[in-house]
């Protein structure tokens, strides 16, 4: 193959690695598990940012009315970049609402998400905060805290 062709070859292998629908740096494969020493981010409903929470109340308004999450809803795990670390010790994450503390989501892997407890009794507006936390905790562990907005769907 003379040089004119070689280049053409390598041209065109670039060009396909560079416009291929497959991303060349690919994301943490479903399930990763969560290790020490990595960076977190927690997600409410797929979301770190403007997390909306859907609440099922009676529908009357009154302050300090609460009620369970609407099903379908879910916490998980992004992998990078955020606000969180597992520290020295930590081999999985627990997420827990700051306004009903009684259940708990323990998540063990990134990019898979699980339920939102229906024990729970949520606001039925408002803001409130969902922290996930390292654990086992070390010195070296933050937690991620994720703000969500709470929405009475039953309104």
């Amino acid at each position: 193959m003379d040089r004119r062709a070689r280049a053409a070859t390598w041209m065109a292998a670039l060009m396909a690695v560079l416009f291929s629908s497959t991303p060349v740096a690919a994301a943490p494969m479903a399930n990763e598990p969560v290790a020490a020493g990595q960076h977190f981010l927690g997600v409410v409903n797929d979301r770190h940012g403007r997390a909306v929470v859907d609440v099922v109340c009676s529908g009357t308004g009154a302050p300090g009315e609460t009620g369970p999450p609407a099903g379908g809803q879910t916490l998980g795990l992004d992998k990078g970049g955020g606000g969180g670390t597992t520290g020295d010790a930590a081999m999985q994450v627990v997420a827990r609402f700051h306004e009903d503390s009684s259940a708990s989501v323990v998540l063990r892997g990134y990019g898979v998400d699980e339920g939102m407890p229906m024990s729970l009794s949520l606001p039925c507006s408002g803001g409130g905060t969902v922290a996930f936390t390292p654990d086992p905790d070390s010195p070296t562990a933050k937690p991620d805290l994720v703000h969500v907005t709470y929405v009475d769907i039953a309104r």
